[in-house]
């Protein structure tokens, strides 16, 4: 559990999306009409979901079941808040 808290915590370092998130919410607070947020969540929910199927696909042809994977699968566009 150690090392798996240690990945995460390096990929966010290397990713910056938490900062990045952090940014685009102030702009939202600062300017409520920047859609900074939609245009994001436009953006990077069908990339999650593609992730996602593939992990899903893979899971599958191992034998694997991956229940909340294919739930977060389901809910990915609510998840990242995507305008309709």
């Amino acid at each position: 559990m150690r090392e798996l808290a240690r990945v995460i915590a390096h990929s966010e370092v290397q990713s910056g999306m938490h900062s990045f998130f952090l940014d685009a919410r102030a702009r939202t607070i600062a300017d409520p009409d920047d859609d900074v947020l939609d245009e994001i969540a436009r953006h990077e929910a069908p990339k999650s979901q593609k992730d996602l199927h593939a992990a899903i696909e893979l899971a599958l042809a191992l034998g694997v079941e991956l229940p909340v994977t294919q739930a977060a699968h389901a809910e990915m566009q609510d998840a990242w808040g995507a305008p309709a």
